[in-house]
């Protein structure tokens, strides 16, 4: 039985297919926080995959709203992430490894179910 609790992978990688309307405008929005603000206003994010890149591949997996949720639920833990969080060496120095994969245990999904 489906629902509007029904979690399904997009076909495609394409946030524009993928999320719809809302996803390409949050998408967009990335792009811009990602290119334009980031670099005057932030020293970068302390966590692998980056916020901006961790709320793109959400919205990309999971839909606006539910992704927008994740993305939300890390900002509200990347604090605890920097105190305990596994750290782990990238091209941009040392980060606190938090994937997507690692957050996403409280989401049902009933494919997975039986």
């Amino acid at each position: 039985m489906r629902g509007p609790w029904h979690i399904s992978t997009p076909a495609s990688d394409s946030p524009d297919q993928a999320a719809g309307y809302l996803g390409d405008t949050a998408n967009r929005m990335l792009d811009f926080y990602s290119t334009v603000l980031n670099p005057v206003i932030s020293t970068g994010c302390p966590c692998f995959p980056s916020c901006s890149d961790y709320a793109r591949d959400a919205i990309i997996r999971f839909g606006f709203i539910p992704g927008t949720i994740l993305a939300l639920e890390r900002l509200m833990h990347e604090p605890g992430e920097i105190e305990h969080g596994r750290v782990i060496r990238t091209d941009r120095g040392l980060r606190i490894h938090d994937p997507l994969s690692a957050n996403t245990d409280w989401l049902f999904d009933p494919s997975t179910s039986r």
